[in-house]
């Protein structure tokens, strides 16, 4: 009975004593969102209600370099990472991560010695950032070679996948850059495709359809085609009256889209107290501007070449018609 008392009580005594200490951390690995403020978990209990600190030692490392150390006091070898030396009083060894990059994913080490006890644990910190997507305007011009582009900017980690669709068909002739690395660790790529459309093309849908691991679903944008109307110029006559009021006007119909450039000129110089008018939309969606210049001719007029200059993105080449 004796021998069995004995063999008990030593058992017991190896029993506690691997229990005597013990570490708790996150599950393993930590996804950050890049930019955020992250707390890597390591709460250890000892057998007292709170730890005897003359007894104690944490250290934490990444990538097996020190990082930070509480041996009576703390000891930081990172002015980024803290830990909290009133926590570690209450069992609380955490490390905070402020502001995380790229640069800080990896494994850290949570250390703990409680004499003679001592524990381990790694913890893999994974960041990531969403891409920020861009598509080029939906407008075509009809009868020449027009690019797609559509760029994934500041996203992390670098596998991506950005293509091309028509009608929710990957085009395999799209040109995918390479990833470019930003200073702070992202990364920005191009997918571009370039053709020219056909009457074909008119109702098809085109899409930028991109994934990531930092996104909950993959992302797409669609485009649907709209087609560039260059305008008509019709200028007037160019009779003028000596020693009188004369207006010489020049309209722009027809257009699509609305952004346009029209100017009066003499002899080639911009004629700047010309007027231009508010665009007018016709009902086809297409519009339609007045500029308008107002003048008393002189003798120095005479031999002048006056000229009415439009720039448009649906005109291969600015167009210019001149009154003399």
């Amino acid at each position: 009975i004796m021998l069995r008392f004995y063999i008990i009580y030593i058992f017991a005594f190896v029993f506690l004593s691997d229990a005597r200490l013990s570490i708790t951390t996150d599950p393993s690995p930590v996804t950050a969102q890049l930019g955020s403020d992250v707390v890597l978990k390591c709460d250890f209990t000892v057998d007292a209600p709170t730890p005897d600190l003359q007894y104690l030692i944490v250290k934490w490392f990444f990538n097996d370099t020190d990082l930070a150390e509480f041996n009576d006091k703390l000891i930081p070898s990172s002015s980024k990472v803290t830990m909290s030396e009133r926590e570690i009083q209450n069992g609380n060894a955490s490390l905070s991560i402020p502001k995380v990059t790229p640069a800080d994913e990896g494994d850290y080490k949570c250390f703990v010695l409680y004499t003679p006890d001592k524990e381990e644990k790694t913890i893999r910190l994974k960041v990531e950032a969403p891409p920020r997507i861009q598509v080029s305007d939906p407008l075509i011009y009809k009868g020449r070679v027009n690019t797609l582009t559509c760029s994934a900017s500041g996203y992390y980690p670098e596998d991506i996948r950005v293509m091309w669709l028509k009608d929710g068909q990957v085009l395999h002739n799209a040109n995918l850059s390479t990833p470019q690395r930003n200073t702070h660790g992202t990364f920005n790529i191009l997918c571009s495709y370039t053709f020219t459309p056909t009457m074909e093309d008119k109702d098809k849908t085109y899409s930028c359809h991109v994934n990531h691991t930092a996104l909950r679903g993959p992302i797409q944008k669609d485009l649907q085609f709209v087609e560039a109307a260059p305008p008509s110029i019709q200028v007037s006559d160019p009779l003028i009256y000596k020693d009188r009021e004369n207006t010489f006007s020049c309209s722009a119909s027809g257009y699509y889209p609305d952004d346009i450039r029209v100017m009066w000129l003499k002899d080639g110089q911009d004629l700047k107290d010309a007027k231009l008018s508010s665009p007018q939309r016709n009902t086809d969606g297409t519009f339609n501007i007045l500029h308008s210049y107002t003048f008393t001719p002189t003798e120095q007029d005479k031999d002048k070449t006056y000229s009415c200059h439009v720039n448009h993105t649906a005109l291969w080449r600015p167009l210019q018609k001149d009154l003399q």
